[in-house]
């Protein structure tokens, strides 16, 4: 069995220093894949409220 990571692919994570280092550490501890999402765009500004509940959510920020 292969196991793997999600990199990032947006956020202050998602610089090529971080990726390249965040790769090394991951071959250096086994892991054999990593993934990378992909959406072209993704939108940050919108909040989506995953189901009804009683109190109402608001977006952080």
């Amino acid at each position: 069995m292969k196991f793997g990571f999600e990199a990032p692919i947006g956020g202050p994570d998602a610089t090529p220093e971080r990726l390249t280092r965040l790769v090394r550490h991951g071959e250096e501890m086994g892991f054999e894949i990593i993934g990378a999402g992909d959406h072209i765009v993704t939108f940050s500004d919108i909040y989506f409220e995953p189901k009804p509940v009683k109190r109402p959510i608001r977006p952080p920020g």
